[in-house]
């Protein structure tokens, strides 16, 4: 009988126990921010018009066409990053930029800038 009467009063604790202990094991550890969820959270924020690479032209003025994508026919000579290195910034492979896949080439163009 006693042997019961541990039990039934530590169980509960090692419950709590094990539930931290997944719960911790899930949480990132402060300050960490994984690699897309700045680009995600940008891209939900702003407009089109508003991703650039800094002093660089905006997405809407490099679609031309206006039909929401960029064509690496509407990419100016000028950005040769952007035009050599086309097919990695786009993602899925249907041989145009979203304006999140642009946002991506933005923001490792201002990371390059920076360091």
């Amino acid at each position: 009988m006693h042997s019961y009467k541990s039990v039934v009063l530590v169980a509960p604790f090692i419950a709590t126990m094990i539930v931290t202990t997944l719960a911790m094991a899930q949480t990132p550890p402060a300050g960490y921010v994984s690699p897309n969820r700045e680009n995600m959270t940008r891209s939900l924020m702003l407009k089109p018009s508003q991703l650039s690479q800094g002093s660089g032209p905006s997405f809407d003025e490099l679609d031309v066409n206006h039909d929401k994508f960029i064509s690496r026919s509407e990419v100016p000579k000028s950005l040769t990053a952007l035009r050599a290195h086309f097919a990695e910034y786009d993602r899925d492979g249907d041989h145009r930029l979203t304006p999140q896949e642009y946002m991506t080439y933005s923001a490792n163009q201002v990371e390059i800038l920076t360091q």
